[in-house]
């Protein structure tokens, strides 16, 4: 489950590869409120540094995002489900016959998440 913070910059990963039909994919993510309205999407570029396994993704959660981009306004706190379509563009957010490499949750919260570590 990835959780981000309101207006902060978040890092995430996930295991597109596995089902990519792309050499070199950009990835559109559509997110969806448990709701069910008003679904957002942005377009994510891999960062990792070991793209063969996993992939890295910056998502910036902010109330002005700039469109095509990795920002996104995700106005609800709660759960949300996002998911994760391959695209040989990156310029378009439609993702009607894109194939989809990944889908999950999302926690959006407005205050810090401490994660508890153990040694």
């Amino acid at each position: 489950m990835w959780i981000i913070q309101q207006g902060t910059t978040r890092y995430v990963y996930a295991t597109c590869r596995e089902k990519s039909l792309l050499v070199n994919p950009y990835y559109v993510v559509k997110f969806v409120n448990d709701l069910g309205k008003n679904p957002r999407y942005c377009i994510l570029t891999d960062v990792s540094s070991y793209p063969i396994r996993t992939q890295k993704f910056s998502i910036v959660e902010t109330t002005t995002p700039t469109a095509l981009t990795n920002q996104v306004n995700l106005n609800y706190k709660g759960k949300w489900e996002y998911f994760i379509y391959e695209s040989a563009v990156n310029n378009s957010i439609d993702t009607t016959g894109l194939t989809l490499v990944e889908r999950g949750k999302l926690l959006v919260t407005n205050t810090p998440v401490t994660r508890e570590t153990y040694v």
